[in-house]
């Protein structure tokens, strides 16, 4: 059972990292979809005690940031990130977090030194959860 959500949530991350690429907006349905569909499927076969519960709380903050922004920070970024919560747990999903927001700012910063872009520029986020969620779960 494991395994089948943490294949499910790497399907789930690839294919919203593909989508912002193209259209720099994740689809908030889907996520809200799958993330009840994983916290009744860890209900029902739960093996760990609602350890995983904890891990959306990274996605609760960043909702919270999203929101007081004014959307600086994508409501999907945040859905995606619940959704990698259910699956990998709360330190593993903070481990998520700090790998992908790493690999952005070294894009961020090449663009900015090298391509001269501004401030405003904006990066496409989910393809940096994508990439470190394969990292996550590969170690």
């Amino acid at each position: 059972m494991e395994l089948g959500l943490v294949i499910a949530g790497g399907i789930y991350v690839a294919l919203m990292g593909v989508i912002d690429m193209k259209k720099r907006k994740i689809p908030i349905v889907p996520g809200i979809v799958l993330f009840l569909l994983f916290v009744i499927m860890r209900l029902i076969w739960q093996t760990d005690e609602y350890q995983w519960l904890f891990g959306i709380i990274p996605a609760i903050v960043l909702f919270a940031v999203s929101k007081g922004s004014h959307g600086a920070v994508g409501e999907g970024d945040a859905i995606v990130y619940g959704v990698t919560g259910v699956v990998l747990g709360l330190f593993k999903n903070i481990e998520l977090l700090l790998i992908s927001l790493f690999f952005c700012s070294l894009v961020a910063g090449f663009l900015f030194l090298f391509r001269h872009v501004g401030r405003k520029y904006q990066i496409p986020f989910v393809p940096f959860i994508a990439l470190a969620y394969g990292l996550v779960v590969i170690i």
